[in-house]
């Protein structure tokens, strides 16, 4: 559970994290608290029908309207255009309120390498109603300082909380105006309860903080005030896009090809299996798609792999199948009066199913290689039964006239990392074997 520091840890702080406050004078900084996100394009953002072939090409959508651009005065969509040097005050400082000037000092000195630039900035302030070309560092600076932070386990008090202020003046008002300074640069506006999941483009276009903005009460890892935030890329793209819960559709970014998924009321990030296959649906149903690794069909709006039920009309055995690699592939062993068997047994033109053969060392290799360095891959194909396992199998490539290719996979991983990794360096090999030997044996049909 994230704890607050005490009262009495506040000095100790201050002198640990002052370093914070003169990290922001540096012309690179950058303080926003998110990562400045992708650059998207809503004005664009096309709809798309819930056909397995999505495209960037479709209709746009007409609730895809730009993302709001409010002023700090009047709230309405506009995009200035212009820089930071560009925006100053509509009124001098004679006409601020004593808990706007405190603000105004409190950013200078507070975002400043030292007192000498934090007077040469206030002169700049006084004498032109705005910091000049240095506004949108200031801006950023102020920007960051309007958070608290996570040290490890433990919230740190925002850069505003650990001001020095002036007991006699209002303490909301102060906040408010140290807040309005960045607000007013950014172009966002202030952000409350009627303003909540309202995204904003930043329009200062030199400001090294977020592109986009949403005024949000939810930030990981914190009970925070409302605040803006910066705006990932779904909720850049969804914002005033219709999700009914009935629905499930997806819109592209044209400029980025992006899919983003309306599931029934809710707007998320597509699964991997529709970024490959594109959407499930009533009007797709019992389309099959090849993915990069497996083979899928869609069944009730939703995509599952293509598994088919082979059975051996021998004796009735029944294996689960599934195409891999251009292959249709057996998922488990053949299993006859024991689960391993010698080169005499494979080798015999009747050994799998009708149709069916053992494969080559090439087409083992080839399927392995499809598991795309993945252990959840291989596990699907039950190539690994659990932690510290060996198998191997037969193939059907002989060298010379008393060995065989064989396979084998080990699962011996030596940390969490190894554990989600299936690679030829880690995992499996081909090697000669004996035909002495008893292994394990799969069989592949080319075309079903």
């Amino acid at each position: 559970m994230n704890k607050r520091i005490p009262v009495f840890g506040m000095l100790f702080l201050h002198i640990l994290l002052c370093g914070a406050f003169l990290a922001c004078s540096s012309d690179s900084v950058s303080n926003s608290p998110d990562e400045k996100n992708d650059e998207a394009s809503l004005s664009s953002s096309a709809e798309v029908s819930s056909s397995a072939d999505i495209s960037s090409s479709a209709t746009t959508s007409s609730s895809s309207e730009s993302v709001t651009e409010k002023s700090s005065s009047s709230g309405e969509s506009q995009d200035t255009g212009k820089s930071s040097s560009e925006i100053s005050s509509s009124s001098g400082t004679s006409e601020k309120t004593p808990e706007e000037m405190a603000a105004i000092s409190a950013i200078a000195r507070s975002c400043s390498r030292d007192s000498l630039m934090a007077d040469s900035l206030l002169n700049v302030y006084e004498k032109e109603g705005s910091f000049g070309e240095a506004t949108t560092r200031l801006a950023d600076c102020a920007y960051s300082m309007s958070f608290e932070r996570l040290y490890g386990d433990v919230i740190l008090p925002s850069g505003f909380d650990r001001l020095e202020r002036d007991l006699d003046l209002n303490y909301q008002e102060f906040k408010k105006a140290f807040y309005k300074f960045w607000q007013d640069d950014y172009g966002v506006g202030p952000c409350n309860r009627d303003s909540l999941n309202v995204v904003s483009k930043n329009s200062d276009s030199l400001s090294s903080s977020a592109s986009y903005f949403i005024c949000t009460d939810r930030r990981e890892g914190f009970s925070s005030e409302i605040n803006w935030v910066g705006a990932n890329d779904l909720q850049v793209n969804a914002y005033k896009q219709d999700c009914g819960s009935a629905d499930y559709r997806g819109i592209t970014n044209p400029t980025t090809g992006k899919l983003y998924v309306c599931d029934h009321g809710t707007w998320r990030y597509p699964l991997e299996v529709e970024e490959e296959c594109g959407l499930c649906g009533t009007d797709n149903d019992g389309l099959v798609k090849a993915g990069s690794i497996f083979e899928y069909v869609c069944n009730s709006n939703q995509w599952k792999m293509n598994e088919l039920v082979l059975k051996d009309s021998r004796d009735n055995k029944e294996y689960r199948t599934t195409k891999v690699a251009g292959l249709y592939w057996m998922m488990e062993n053949m299993q006859a009066d024991t689960v391993r068997f010698d080169w005499d047994e494979v080798s015999k033109e009747d050994f799998c199913p009708n149709g069916w053969r053992l494969p080559t060392n090439t087409e083992w290799l080839d399927m392995f290689k499809a598991m795309a360095n993945q252990a959840s891959n291989a596990r699907v194909m039950n190539l690994m039964s659990g932690v510290l396992t060996y198998s191997s199998w037969w193939t059907s490539t002989e060298e010379g006239a008393d060995s065989v290719r064989t396979v084998s996979v080990r699962y011996q991983p030596l940390n969490y990392e190894d554990s989600k990794k299936f690679s030829s360096a880690t995992n499996y090999n081909i090697s000669v074997s004996p035909k002495t030997g008893r292994y394990s044996a799969r069989c592949v049909n080319d075309e079903l």
